[in-house]
């Protein structure tokens, strides 16, 4: 057993005061007085106390001092190799266990090497990792909880347990948001509606601003949005030129095309939304729509005349116009004025007229009457249950018309009139509108059934030429008694 005398007091192996600190220069020199933290003993002090968690006289301080580590930066200069030559002077104990004043040089031990192959690691996971490097300025100001941390996860096994370490989390990507956004994004102007009128404000709203959600560009629909960050500037730039150009093929109106070129030199798309959404919904605009919306709400009812839907489309469809009613207009409707409108619309079927009578019945017998969202429940379920009784009774409308053909085929009009369309919940008001002002339509003249079929085609043909007025005339004259005979002399 190799041993050596023990060191005199004071001498280089014992632990140096951080009044006496002497930094690349074992014969005391004092340190520099400019020199960087990270170049002085006491920030290899501060590893060993505060992160190791070890006493300055303990056999990793008396190791790093015997190898002629002075400080933090040769600290983090240490390979695995030289981790496994450290050696210290450790006291030679008998077999009484009593010092025996002797020392002998022993390996480091294994624990305390991993301590500082943590440290390593740790400065990898900085660097690589979260693009905060440690630096002679700051470290001294390391982390303790983030560095105990580090040494219970994932990352310093893989570290410590690799000869080339890869961080279990990948490397950042140090593009800005400006340019995540610009490459990912696919300028496809299909993807949004198109306004044509400003009536389709509510529908066109409602699907821009979706799909605006799905493209991350909500932030240039909300008028109160201020950018902070330059990252924030930047990415918002971005959105705006992209949202300018959607604008300028998806605003068709005399006045939205006149927001659009009015903002041509900063592409402040922001600004044209807030003034649009001001045009549709507080202007003489938005009193319009609600003025035209009124009088669908209580004029419309559901009969064929009014809609050729479903019993429950209808519904649905009622209740989105007094929806939008209610966003448009300055006077909101009640809830009890709008259940009295909705029961107007559905009183002539007489399901539904029959749920009124129930439910006065009910409300009778219970002493409270149904409030608006049950009642629409109700409607709704009532609804649901007609249309459902309904399927497979009607005729298709191909089988309708070629009967018609077949026996009535005197005027093709007729035909067309009784092909009618089938309302839902997407069609447009001014279709049913359209289709109702056509319903309105006086009874073209007509021959019966009978006599049609009486007619060979050449008189068929000779009917059709004629102008409703001339058939008028001669229906009238079939349909009057005949004119008396000359009188008698």
């Amino acid at each position: 057993m190799n041993s050596t005398p023990a060191p005199p007091a004071g001498a280089a192996n014992q632990p140096v005061s951080p009044a006496t600190s002497t930094v690349g220069n074992t014969a005391g020199t004092p340190a520099n007085a400019t020199a960087p933290p990270g170049r002085t003993l006491a920030s290899l002090e501060f590893a060993v106390t505060t992160l190791f968690q070890e006493p300055l006289d303990s056999p990793l301080m008396r190791a790093l001092r015997r190898n002629g580590c002075l400080h933090f930066m040769h600290l983090l200069s240490y390979n695995e190799n030289e981790l496994l030559a450290l050696k210290y002077d450790a006291p030679v104990i008998d077999q009484y266990g009593v010092d025996t004043g002797q020392t002998q040089l022993t390996q480091l031990e294994r624990p305390h090497r991993g301590t500082v192959r943590a440290l390593l690691g740790y400065a990898y996971l900085r660097q690589n990792v979260h693009c905060d490097p440690i630096t002679p300025i700051n470290c001294m100001h390391i982390d303790v909880q983030a560095f105990l941390n580090y040494q219970c996860s994932g990352d310093f096994i893989v570290f410590n347990n690799s000869s080339l370490p890869q961080p279990l989390v990948s490397k950042p990507d140090h593009r800005t948001p400006a340019d995540s956004f610009q490459k990912s994004l696919k300028l496809d102007p299909d993807t949004y509606p198109t306004l044509n009128t400003d009536e389709e404000w509510d529908s066109f709203h409602r699907t821009f601003c979706s799909t605006a959600r799905v493209h991350d560009t909500l932030n240039v629909l909300d008028h109160s949005y201020v950018p902070k960050s330059v990252d924030e500037r930047d990415l918002f730039q971005k959105q705006q030129a992209f949202m300018y150009t959607i604008f300028l093929h998806k605003l068709q109106t005399n006045t939205n095309k006149s927001l659009v070129r009015k903002y041509q030199v900063n592409f402040d798309a922001q600004q044209i939304w807030a003034e649009l959404s001001n045009h549709c919904t507080t202007s003489a605009v938005a009193d319009m729509q609600a003025s035209d919306l009124m009088t669908w709400l209580t004029t419309k009812r559901l009969v064929k005349s009014d809609w050729t839907g479903k019993h429950y489309a209808f519904v649905l469809y009622w209740l989105e116009q007094a929806c939008t009613y209610n966003e448009v207009a300055t006077d909101k409707m009640a809830d009890s004025q709008l259940r009295i409108l909705l029961r107007n619309a559905v009183q002539p079927t007489t399901c539904l007229r029959q749920l009124q009578n129930n439910s006065r019945l009910l409300s009778a017998q219970t002493g409270k009457s149904l409030t608006y969202l049950q009642y629409i429940e109700l409607v709704k379920q009532t609804a649901l249950q007609h249309d459902k009784a309904m399927e497979g009774k009607t005729t298709p409308s191909g089988n309708r018309q070629a009967l018609l053909r077949d026996s009535y085929n005197q005027d093709h009009d007729y035909i067309n009139d009784y092909a009618t369309p089938d309302f839902d919940l997407d069609t447009d008001r001014r279709t049913i509108e359209a289709f109702q002002a056509s319903s309105r339509r006086p009874t073209r003249p007509r021959l019966d059934n009978a006599t049609w079929q009486q007619l060979d085609d050449q008189a068929r043909r000779a009917w059709h030429q004629l102008p409703d007025a001339a058939k008028a005339i001669i229906l009238k004259g079939t349909s009057s008694n005949p004119p008396p005979g000359p009188c008698a002399a």
